[in-house]
């Protein structure tokens, strides 16, 4: 029985570290947009105030380059951030199914990405131990409540 409880805590927490790895994805991808923002603001276009209307000093290339980055970052983002919303609502989902203080220790470590003395003063655990302790039975619980994309096929014998 125990190497199936291995087995049921490991699908669970991989579960939910791929949930908390979209959001870390969609903070890079946020990141690197602002970069490339930054990076766009100091170009400039056409000067209209000049006699002759001339391109910038820093040159076609780098604008259109800039604004393709632009546009490709923010369709990187956007898909990232609807993949990202629509797993993490499904994680809250598994988690209000099982209800109580465990789906609490678990929303906190693994979708908040708090460390486990945070988690035990945040639900009232006297030490980090007892809170690791209840996220272990937590995760062999939330297996149960796991979407069938969220774990691996089972062999039919099982």
């Amino acid at each position: 029985m125990e190497e199936w409880d291995r087995y049921r805590r490991s699908q669970s927490r991989a579960y939910l570290e791929r949930v908390r790895e979209l959001g870390l994805k969609v903070e890079a991808v946020q990141a690197e947009a602002e970069r490339i923002r930054d990076m766009v603001g100091g170009l400039r276009g056409i000067d209209y105030m000049q006699p002759s209307v001339k391109s910038s000093p820093s040159g076609d290339d780098r604008m259109v380059a800039a604004v393709a980055a632009v546009q490709e970052v923010t369709r990187a983002y956007c898909a990232d951030m609807v993949e990202y919303l629509e797993a993490y609502q499904e994680a809250k989902r598994c988690l209000g199914r099982m209800g109580g203080k465990g789906a609490a220790v678990l929303r906190l470590r693994y979708l908040a990405g708090r460390e486990w003395s945070d988690v035990a003063k945040a639900i009232g655990y006297a030490s980090e131990t007892a809170a690791k302790n209840a996220g272990r039975v937590a995760l062999v619980e939330l297996y149960d409540h796991l979407p069938s994309t969220g774990r691996d096929p089972m062999h039919k014998a099982l």
